[in-house]
């Protein structure tokens, strides 16, 4: 058979690769009038933004489990020999999670490009704090926070000022004055404001959402002193051994004899006196006294003792969060609680899977007049001589293709990197199937497992997705693991987050990489069995948990027996794996002027850096197109009311998951 060629062959933009950023490129520039053609390797849309079939995620695993793969590596599989995954069609599992805030950029580009019209979503239900073993609920708008009776008058008096400013700063959006930001870093900020540890922990890690490990405690003179009289020793005023009671409620535990994966690390934890985070080579070694009561110059940031200048080294100054993002991303999530109720929380999840969004985009692009084709390989770019511009590209079957500009990903644009970035690390991803959810009655969930909680060095994130977002059949949920890469495989940095959320002893290695049972769980755990988990998605009241948590450490770990009362759930599948983040792969390209490279998936929690990226890609190819979206923009804060009714056409049977 003859290959088909296209026609015609000469465009405003051609697109390789279909992830999210290439469809809003298309979409917006189709929509601006711009002739697009739209192609992918691949039979599938949606590339590393993709989301897949549970055979087709095994596979893809196995085909990644190099050690020395450009984007994936290290991949590992496991699943229980006797496990009833269910119908492998009914699962999509996003290779790169993702949340949609409610009041955001995505938002406005779904409004504005109309794919509203092609997708469903669901509310998250709740978000958690990880600490002490326990789920702590995470307040979802200002109410619920004055509400908790667990924060005293003055912390709420404290926290009642700190969000006044928060409500100036996002006023400026509006054009009105707002407090000017400093270049302090955010945990400066807090401090300032004289906001109590765990508090501090929650917003920076629940609330702002920072990716890597921050310095929360002892980042002004005397801190850490202040926070020993408060807290009674050395060892309380860690954050780990404190928890995040201030803004929490706790949640039943879902298993008996659980110390050993969370409490364990977060007793024996006092790294975090002086960096807050596990950032140390080995967080299980004690920090000598001088680094426990030691005085910080707030300008330097350094710690007397050895082990203390290794952790402050260990936070660059590009993974420590900004005055300005801090706000920003605070700002962000106000904006979001309660948009669509008020007892919503602040994201939304696209029913049947993240991949739903590029797909999304990409009908858009093709109503407006793009043209698409799959599985079109491409030999080459073809790069003018004299200009130096990318004029055009050489497809497999040896038509080429023509255009004034061109986008991509990394791996579509691997002709134009000049070094191998394997060295490198990313990100460490981890997807389990459980067989009851992580919390009663909670399909969506998000939990938060700040540094050092499960011994990891930087947050790791949990969301788990059940079948009300057709993410995976009656009975089963997914749990996707995240967090910065700090150890050598993700199996390194996530197991110890796997085996506190899930038992995992039933799993066996079926990767090519591993054998044998999963490193850890070689000791039997009780037998599940004997329980069986209630698989209803109906909103859980929080009136129903065990208790009010407290304030201290030491009580809350009274009531153990009945927080511990349901077990833990099985984990019948687990992989691992790594990918490459694209900030660390920058120095790698020399592009043509009228080339764009688009994002690959990051540590974000949103969509909301990769909107933001796609609307300066597309005013870098086209100077004339000022907004992604024009008629969304052009519209205005008057088209608001009319948003949010088309969203909410958009979503079903909220507030509470069918």
């Amino acid at each position: 058979m003859m290959p088909h060629e296209i026609s015609p062959a000469e465009f405003d933009l051609i697109v390789v690769g279909t992830g999210l950023q290439e469809s809003l490129l298309a979409a917006g520039a189709s929509r601006a009038g711009k002739k697009v053609l739209h192609i992918d390797t691949a039979d599938f849309y949606g590339s590393h933004w993709a989301s897949h079939q549970l055979g087709f995620f095994e596979k893809w695993c196995k085909q990644h489990a190099s050690e020395t793969g450009p984007l994936y590596k290290n991949a590992e599989v496991y699943k229980a020999s006797d496990a009833e995954l269910g119908p492998s069609n009914e699962y999509n599992i996003d290779l790169a999670p993702q949340l949609v805030y409610s009041s955001g950029r995505l938002i406005d580009a779904l409004l504005g490009g109309a794919a509203q019209n092609y997708l469903e979503f669901k509310l998250l239900q709740q978000s958690y704090v990880w600490r002490d073993g326990q789920f702590w609920q995470v307040p979802a708008s200002r109410a619920e926070v004055f509400k908790d009776s667990t924060l005293r008058p003055p912390e709420k008096r404290l926290l009642m000022r700190f969000l006044q400013k928060l409500q100036q700063y996002a006023a400026q959006e509006n054009g009105e004055a707002a407090p000017k930001l400093d270049a302090r870093a955010f945990v400066d900020v807090l401090e300032a404001e004289k906001l109590p540890p765990q508090l501090q922990e929650v917003i920076v890690y629940a609330l702002a959402f920072a990716d890597a490990a921050q310095p929360l405690h002892g980042n002004q003179p005397g801190t850490t002193e202040a926070a020993r009289e408060g807290q009674g020793s050395p060892q309380s005023a860690s954050t780990a051994g404190a928890s995040s009671a201030a803004t929490a409620k706790r949640q039943p535990q879902t298993e008996s004899g659980h110390e050993s994966a969370a409490n364990a690390h977060s007793s024996d934890y006092p790294a975090q006196q002086c960096a807050q985070a596990a950032i140390c080579s080995n967080p299980h070694t004690p920090l000598s006294q001088d680094c426990l009561s030691s005085r910080e110059d707030a300008s330097q940031r350094q710690i007397s003792s050895q082990q203390g200048k290794t952790c402050a080294a260990a936070i660059s100054s590009k993974g420590l969060m900004t005055h300005a993002k801090g706000m920003e991303s605070l700002a962000q999530y106000m904006r979001s609680a309660g948009r669509y109720g008020t007892s919503t929380g602040a994201f939304l999840l696209p029913v049947y899977g993240g991949g739903e969004l590029p797909q999304a985009f990409c009908r858009v692009a093709a109503v407006a007049g793009a043209t698409y084709v799959l599985r079109q390989g491409i030999r080459e770019f073809v790069v003018d001589a004299d200009t130096e511009l990318c004029k055009g590209l050489m497809t497999e079957s040896g038509q080429e293709l023509r255009a004034a500009a061109f986008a991509g990903n990394p791996e579509a644009l691997s002709q134009f990197s000049r070094c191998q970035p394997v060295a490198e690390k990313g990100l460490s991803r981890a997807v389990l199937v459980l067989d009851a959810p992580l919390t009663h009655g909670m399909s969506q969930v998000l939990v938060m497992m700040p540094p050092g909680a499960v011994g990891n060095t930087h947050p790791v994130r949990a969301l788990q997705l059940g079948e009300a977002v057709a993410c995976a059949p009656r009975d089963r949920y997914i749990v996707h693991l995240s967090t910065l890469q700090a150890a050598a495989t993700a199996r390194a940095d996530l197991q110890q987050a796997a085996q506190a959320l899930a038992d995992l002893s039933s799993l066996t290695a079926v990767s090519s990489s591993s054998t044998g049972v999963v490193p850890g769980t070689s000791s039997p755990r009780p037998d599940p069995s004997s329980s069986t988990a209630d698989s209803g998605v109906q909103r859980e009241q929080e009136t129903s948990a065990v208790g009010e948590a407290s304030a201290t450490p030491t009580e809350a770990d009274v009531d153990t027996s009945e927080m511990k009362a349901s077990r833990k759930p099985c984990a019948l599948f687990l992989a691992y794996y790594n990918q490459a983040l694209q900030e660390r792969l920058s120095g790698c390209w020399s592009l043509p002027r009228n080339v764009a490279l688009c994002k690959l998936p990051d540590a974000s929690v949103a969509y909301e850096d990769c909107v933001r990226e796609a609307e300066t890609r597309l005013q870098q190819l086209f100077p004339d197109v000022h907004h992604l979206f024009t008629e969304r923009s052009a519209a205005g804060d008057d088209s608001d009311d009319e948003a949010i009714l088309a969203l909410s056409e958009a979503l079903e049977g909220l507030p509470a998951a069918d």
